[in-house]
């Protein structure tokens, strides 16, 4: 059976491209006869759950540590984010690469909230998780991914990218936390 643990990077690029294409998802929405009367927070959302993602495997995080990030552990100053492990109760300490600080630095201007949580659901709070999901599927739907992949699969992705680049592993651990 195909890697079902991570994504291959022409897989992980379709299902954040899918996220973010307002066209494509509306269209499946319209063809499964599923188009809320909410469509605009919907698609809001939907593209607002492929910055979690990217944020993930950017950071190596669990879904729970970016979800509750708060813009109080961002400091642009020193170009480090602050990921608060609630599973370990420990925090780990990331320099925000070029990607990661594009990615943050525009979120502000979509932000309900700008001193709450980095990543709001249309209308501001945190993302559910019941959303979170629901996008997922999505987007591995639409970028017609056949692997067996969950949300975590994302940290799995960023590691196995890492090892595979010939990153040591004492520093994958680090970064992972």
């Amino acid at each position: 059976e195909a890697n079902t643990t991570y994504f291959e990077r022409e897989e992980v690029a379709a299902f954040l491209a899918a996220l973010r294409n307002t066209d494509l998802v509306r269209q499946d929405l319209k063809d499964r006869g599923l188009l809320p009367g909410g469509a605009r927070e919907y698609l809001t959302n939907t593209a607002r759950c492929a910055d979690v993602f990217q944020a993930l495997l950017l950071t190596a995080s669990r879904l729970s540590e970016i979800l509750t990030l708060k813009w109080t552990a961002v400091n642009f100053k020193l170009n480090q984010v602050t990921i608060y492990q609630s599973k370990t109760r420990t925090s780990k300490h990331q320099q925000i690469h070029p990607e990661l600080h594009a990615l943050l630095d525009r979120l502000p201007a979509v932000a309900h909230d700008k001193t709450g949580f980095v990543f709001q659901r249309s209308g501001g709070g945190r993302i559910p998780l019941g959303i979170i999901g629901r996008a997922f599927k999505l987007g591995i739907r639409l970028a017609g991914i056949q692997k067996r992949l969950t949300p975590h699969s994302i940290r799995h992705t960023s590691c196995s990218w890492m090892a595979i680049a010939g990153v040591p592993m004492q520093f994958v651990q680090q970064v992972a936390g």
